[in-house]
Formats: C-alpha cells, sequence, structure tokens
C-alpha cells in the first residue's frame, strides 16, 4: 500500500469518527427543566435546557465549565447566591448584560408570586 493510500485510508477514518460523534451529539436529548427551590424570599427559579439551548446548543457552554453534568452538584446543595452571580458565578458568568440579560432584571427568573 502506498504512501498516500494510507493517509487517505487514516483521514477516512478520522472524518468517520467525528461524523459519528456529531451525529451521536445532535441525537442526545434536551434535559428536564431544573426547580431552583432555595432562593430564600424570592420566587423558585425554573432552568430551562430548551430555552438556553436554543440561543448556544453547545453543552460545553456551561458543562463543565460552570456546571457540572449532575443535578446538583455544582453546588453542593447549596442555594446559589446573589453576590456569586454578581461575582459572574454560576448564570451570572453568562447574565451578565453583555451575553444575556443581566441577573438584576429579576423576574426574567423569578416570576411574580401569586
Amino acid at each position: 500500500m502506498g504512501k498516500w493510500t494510507r493517509w487517505g485510508l487514516a483521514a477516512a477514518a478520522v472524518l468517520a469518527v467525528t461524523l459519528s460523534a456529531v451525529w451521536a451529539y445532535s441525537q442526545m436529548p434536551v434535559p428536564e427543566d431544573i426547580k431552583y427551590t432555595q432562593t430564600k424570599d424570592q420566587t423558585p427559579v425554573t432552568f430551562s435546557h430548551k430555552t438556553h439551548q436554543a440561543k448556544n446548543p453547545e453543552c460545553t457552554a456551561c458543562h463543565v465549565q460552570i456546571f457540572q453534568m449532575k443535578k446538583g452538584a455544582t453546588t453542593e446543595g447549596k442555594p446559589i447566591m446573589v453576590a456569586d452571580l454578581l461575582a459572574g458565578k454560576y448564570c451570572g458568568a453568562c447574565h451578565n448584560g453583555q451575553k444575556a440579560f443581566p441577573i438584576t432584571e429579576c423576574v426574567k427568573c423569578h416570576p411574580a408570586k401569586k
């Protein structure tokens, strides 16, 4: 087998693996909503993967640099504090008024009490 044939086969194999990974990733179901209830005097927050994925389809935009993949693992059951958000942690990493609406627009995540 010639040198170019081996390179061609290697390139085809890499391409096939890459395309398979892209296809598998596109078939992943969107995770269900997550409800954060430890919100002190605010109403609970419902995080919608579907809404966020529509704006940025890459799971790696948030996972695992900002949030762990296991529900509740990032905060270890502790509440997310406003001070953390203002410091650019958790939701505040994007909700800073530049990438997404600022966290100071509370009612966008904390709906009015009924």
